[in-house]
């Protein structure tokens, strides 16, 4: 009977994997389309893992910036998503689609989807919705291996082919695509601003940057690579991630000091240590933890609810 009880409290864990394409923290940061390139910065975070129709998924919320108004702010829209055997495809009406396949070859077409009315994760507005997504093919052009986090990866060249115009994209094994926004390329813009694209990704275990010369940088890009002080073996936890009212600090080395850094690089709060760090102040979006540890600097991002 204690056996049959132990199996019984550890399945939920089993279930919930590790994961290749968004695990829990994972992070993409991309320059969205700008007609007048005001730097439509759009970050996607993997919040919340939940059991659904006993599939490990995953939930990724959205959040969006822009030059002129450099505060992350949260988006209603969010995507839940779960990969097997090399796919991923995101939940709409109760129903999986597919929206990657990274177990594909130079010549293969696929038949892939995309969210209904999801501004921050595709343009596909849907009157009605009972249709479901609409259906897109595209055919795989060019494969090469590239390194990521000494990681080899696959990097896949593709062709739009239906039902609207030939668009070349990029998509990354376990990364996803590198086109305009999350879910691909959007179509509808074509001819004038800023086209946008990924520009930085990570997940706990590799991090990718893309070199292509954005004309608006990401500033959660940029603030992470400016720094240059995190060490490659983690000194220090936080959690909750996200919080509402305050976050932890774990840490088995001295901890000399704390600060809240803005998105756009603005000091928000300084500190000595303290385990707990009250955050209820704070509006809601995304932020950086500065910590100052035997003299070097570790910086963490964490997500105020």
């Amino acid at each position: 009977m204690k056996r049959l009880q132990l199996l019984l409290f550890l399945f939920p864990a089993m279930l919930l994997g590790q994961k290749e394409f968004a695990p829990l923290n994972a992070e993409w940061n991309y320059e969205g389309h700008e007609i007048n390139c005001e730097g439509n910065h759009i970050n996607y975070i993997v919040e919340k893992e939940e059991i659904i129709d006993g599939k490990d998924c995953s939930i990724i919320y959205a959040y969006t910036s822009n030059d002129v108004n450099p505060n992350f702010i949260k988006s209603p829209d969010s995507l839940i998503v779960w990969e097997d055997d090399h796919k991923v495809y995101f939940l709409e009406d109760s129903t999986f689609y597919l929206l990657f396949d990274f177990d594909v070859n130079v010549g293969d077409t696929v038949i892939y989807y995309e969210p209904i009315n999801k501004s921050e994760f595709s343009t596909n507005q849907v009157v009605d919705i009972s249709q479901g997504p609409n259906e897109y093919q595209m055919v795989v052009t060019e494969l090469e291996i590239i390194d990521v986090s000494n990681v080899s990866l696959r990097k896949f060249y593709t062709e739009l082919i239906s039902p609207y115009l030939y668009l070349q994209s990029l998509i990354i094994e376990n990364i996803g695509s590198l086109s305009q926004n999350f879910t691909g390329d959007q179509t509808i813009y074509v001819a004038d601003g800023c086209f946008g694209g990924l520009q930085c990704y990570s997940n706990g275990q590799i991090e990718y940057e893309n070199q292509f010369s954005f004309q608006t940088p990401n500033p959660s890009c940029n603030i992470l690579d400016s720094t240059n002080e995190v060490d490659t073996e983690s000194m220090i936890g936080i959690f909750p991630n996200p919080a509402s009212t305050e976050i932890s600090i774990e840490s088995q080395r001295h901890i000399e000091s704390v600060e809240i850094w803005s998105v756009d690089g603005k000091l928000l709060r300084t500190s000595q240590f303290s385990k707990s760090i009250d955050i209820e102040g704070l509006h809601p979006g995304i932020y950086f933890l500065r910590v100052g540890v035997e003299g070097r600097v570790e910086t963490k991002k964490f997500v105020k609810e």
